[in-house]
């Protein structure tokens, strides 16, 4: 069984990009340095640009947390506002979520809510 909250995949239109939300694994947090401060647990995503050939993300990164995921959020797609500030430095940015693990949902978001 798989323990790890499911992918979250969601269309930016604004930016033509689709990024995928993941749980961290854990392994990239490996050193004392990270752990001195606070950090325990992190998400990682992947930007794709669709106005490229999609063979590699075109960007990506990690956001780190000083707590567990699981015990402030039961999905990925909670965190989605903040990993959207993070990438862009914008907070009100319309998203589209295209699935949550293997179940493909159709939400239009703006601000966390629906549209």
């Amino acid at each position: 069984m798989n323990n790890e909250l499911p992918v979250v995949t969601i269309y930016v239109p604004s930016k033509n990009q689709i990024i995928q939300i993941e749980e961290g694994s854990g392994c990239n947090i490996l050193n004392g340095e990270d752990r001195k401060k606070g950090i325990i647990d992190y998400i990682n995503y992947s930007q794709f640009n669709l106005d490229e050939i999609i063979s590699d993300s075109a960007d990506g990164g990690q956001i780190d947390f000083d707590f567990y995921i699981r015990d402030k959020y039961s999905s990925l797609t909670e965190l989605i506002d903040e990993v959207l500030n993070s990438i862009y430095d914008e907070t009100e940015i319309v998203f589209i979520i295209l699935s949550e693990g293997e179940k493909a949902i159709l939400n239009i978001t703006k601000n966390g809510k629906l549209i």
